[in-house]
C-alpha cells in the first residue's frame, strides 16, 4: 500500500517542505493519537509539512498502530510512520528534521526532549512533566527560547504550534519570510523573525547550550554532587 514499497519500506517524500519527527512507545501516554486531529490542521495551512513517526509497538497499543497507518494512508505526501527500531536512519532523522514534537498527555522525564535538542531541534512539546521543565517556551523567553509548550491532550493547540514552529523554521531556513509569516499565528515568534532573520539558528544554537550546560553528564554530577553536600551539611 502506497506510501510502502513491496517490502514494506516507505517510499522517500517526493518534495521538500519542513520536516517535523517524533520518537517513543505506541502507548497511551506519548499522545500519538493526537496527531491523527493535528496532522490534518497543520496541513490545511502547510501543505509541504512533512512528519515522521520513528514507533516502537507495545503490548495493548494495537489500535495506535493502526491509527498511525491510516494517517499515512491518508497523507501519502506527508506522512511516514517507521515501526519498530532503526538505527540505520534514526540520528540521521533527528540531524535532518527541523521540529521535534512530543504530544505526551504525561512524561516523568523526557529523554527524547533532550536527545532532540542535542540534535538542534526546537520543540513542540505537551506542558507536563519533564518536558515543561526541559523546553523554554518562546512565549515566555523569547530569543532565549527552545521551542512552544502545549496543554496535554489538546489537539487543536499543538497542530495550531505545530504549523507555527514549522512555518517559522522554514521561513528561517528559506529566507522567504513572507509567505510563511503569514501561516504563523503565534506573535511571538512572528516578532522574533522580523527581529531576526536568523531566528531559527537562534532556537538550534538554544537547544544545543542547553542540553550541554544542564543536562550533559558533567552538569548532570556535577548538580548531584551539590545535592549531596548540601544534605551532608544539614
Amino acid at each position: 500500500l502506497p506510501p510502502l514499497r513491496e517490502n514494506g519500506k516507505p517510499e522517500p517524500f517526493l518534495f521538500d517542505g519542513p520536516l517535523a519527527i517524533t520518537t517513543g512507545r505506541l502507548a497511551r501516554q506519548k499522545g500519538f493519537d493526537l496527531m491523527v486531529e493535528a496532522v490534518p490542521r497543520v496541513l490545511r495551512e502547510l501543505g509541504n509539512a512533512k512528519f515522521v513517526f520513528l514507533v516502537l509497538p507495545v503490548w495493548g497499543g494495537e489500535d495506535y498502530i493502526y491509527q498511525l497507518a491510516d494517517l499515512q494512508r491518508s497523507y501519502p505526501e506527508n506522512v511516514r510512520v517507521i515501526y519498530g527500531v532503526a538505527p540505520s536512519i534514526y540520528k540521521l532523522a533527528h540531524l535532518a528534521s527541523d521540529v521535534f514534537f512530543a504530544p505526551s498527555r504525561w512524561e516523568p522525564f523526557g529523554i527524547m526532549a533532550l536527545e532532540a535538542m542535542a540534535t538542534g531541534n526546537p520543540l513542540v512539546a505537551s506542558r507536563t512533566g519533564g518536558l515543561k521543565e526541559i523546553v523554554l517556551d518562546v512565549n515566555d523567553h523569547g530569543d532565549k527560547g527552545t521551542g512552544l509548550l502545549v496543554p496535554p491532550g489538546d489537539p487543536y493547540e499543538l497542530g495550531e504550534a505545530l504549523r507555527d514552529m514549522l512555518a517559522f523554521m522554514e521561513a528561517s531556513n528559506t529566507g522567504n519570510l513572507g509567505w510563511y509569516l503569514k501561516k504563523i499565528g503565534n506573535e511571538k515568534l512572528v516578532r522574533l523573525l522580523e527581529e531576526y532573520p536568523d531566528a531559527g539558528e537562534i532556537l538550534r544554537k538554544n537547544c544545543i547550550e542547553r542540553v550541554e550546560k544542564y543536562f550533559s553528564w558533567s552538569a548532570s554530577a556535577a548538580t548531584a554532587s551539590a545535592i549531596y553536600g548540601e544534605l551532608l551539611k544539614g
